[in-house]
């Protein structure tokens, strides 16, 4: 790791350490936490951005950043949308118990519709978490 990407990885971490300690209906999944520490500073950023928007205004916001994907397996699949310059980035996530929005993974997409693979890795992850934290 250069001196550059270094600096550039302490101002993400930074940026997402101070909001997420103000988002009150987000939880993050450690994969979605490695994916945006990442990432370019800019884009860190704004896809930090976008976090904060759903966690404020939650799945009302424009189909510009949230959109249904369906109902997949009796899971209500949602994707939080994020674009800089030619980046479209994507975090797959859901309504936990109808009480926060649980962010499952995030990807760079680079096709029209959202890869199956980064599907089923979304309900992975949904599946795994819930074993982990059973009430």
């Amino acid at each position: 790791m250069t001196k550059r990407q270094s600096r550039g990885f302490k101002v993400i971490r930074s940026c997402l350490e101070e909001e997420a300690h103000k988002w009150k209906h987000i939880a993050v999944t450690e994969e979605v936490m490695t994916y945006i520490l990442s990432l370019d500073v800019r884009v860190a950023v704004k896809v930090i951005r976008s976090i904060t928007l759903l966690d404020d205004l939650g799945t009302q916001l424009p189909d510009d950043y949230v959109h249904f994907i369906g109902n997949i397996r009796g899971i209500r699949l949602w994707e939080l949308r994020t674009r800089f310059h030619n980046f479209y980035e994507r975090i797959l996530f859901v309504r936990h118990r109808g009480r926060f929005y649980l962010l499952l993974s995030a990807f760079r997409k680079t096709t029209d519709k959202v890869p199956r693979e980064e599907i089923e890795r979304a309900i992975r992850i949904l599946r795994e978490y819930d074993s982990d934290n059973e009430v």
